[in-house]
């Protein structure tokens, strides 16, 4: 079983367990870690994003997302609630069925975690130069 924290559309965040998990699919059954329910069938449409963090702490515990210094594409991924994630365009990042795959770096964890993105969770997905091109006038404003 894997891990997996469901963050909903309506702010809700449910930590647990699936083995059920496919984007191709219009949903999943996953076992909430706490709590009376046994069970949840979760559709995609309700969710924000599925993230799976690791199972393990990593050994290494690294300052940042090592993938930038490989000179990957930058990615922002820009949901519909104005919350923005940023990454990079790597061999997991994929289309599949209504969903985005896409490894992101999780602070939390310091280390490296899959996302199931939903598009209508997304605005958009931004491929950039530089991760913020405003002015400093902007960015302070």
């Amino acid at each position: 079983m894997a891990n997996v924290r469901l963050c909903f559309m309506d702010g809700e965040v449910i930590d647990g367990e699936s083995d059920d998990v496919s984007s191709t699919r219009v949903g999943f059954a996953m076992r909430p870690a706490t709590g009376n329910n046994r069970l949840a069938w979760v559709p995609f449409n309700a969710l924000k994003y599925c993230k799976f963090p690791p199972s393990a702490p990593g050994r290494a515990v690294r300052s940042g997302d090592p993938r930038g210094q490989v000179g990957l594409p930058k990615l922002v991924l820009r949901f519909t609630d104005g919350e923005v994630m940023r990454g990079y365009k790597d061999e997991v990042f994929s289309h599949d069925g209504n969903c985005l795959n896409v490894m992101l770096w999780d602070e939390d964890t310091r280390a490296l975690c899959r996302y199931i993105v939903p598009y209508s969770a997304l605005k958009a997905v931004f491929f950039v130069e530089e991760w913020d091109s405003r002015a400093a006038v902007q960015e302070s404003a």
